[in-house]
């Protein structure tokens, strides 16, 4: 089970894509979006070996300053639920 704010900021990101989607996107995200985070990390185990650029965007979800930011948005979603 994915916490609140992981699920919010899972219907962020995959309402973002494909604009005329946006909507169905976003509930897809709200319905499963424990699926849909797995799916992402599986696509990008696939790729990562062939793109090089994407390397980097995932080492930085590494870095403290990032996690610092993760954590933050844990706690604010704990609170307001």
């Amino acid at each position: 089970m994915l916490s609140r704010a992981t699920v919010q900021l899972v219907e962020e990101v995959f309402s973002s894509f494909d604009e005329p989607n946006a909507t169905r996107n976003r509930m897809k995200a709200k319905e499963n979006p424990e699926a849909l985070v797995v799916s992402l990390l599986l696509v990008l185990k696939k790729e990562l070996p062939e793109v090089s650029a994407m390397l980097s965007d995932v080492e930085m979800a590494l870095y403290e300053d990032n996690l610092k930011e993760a954590r933050e948005r844990i706690k604010q979603a704990e609170k307001s639920s």
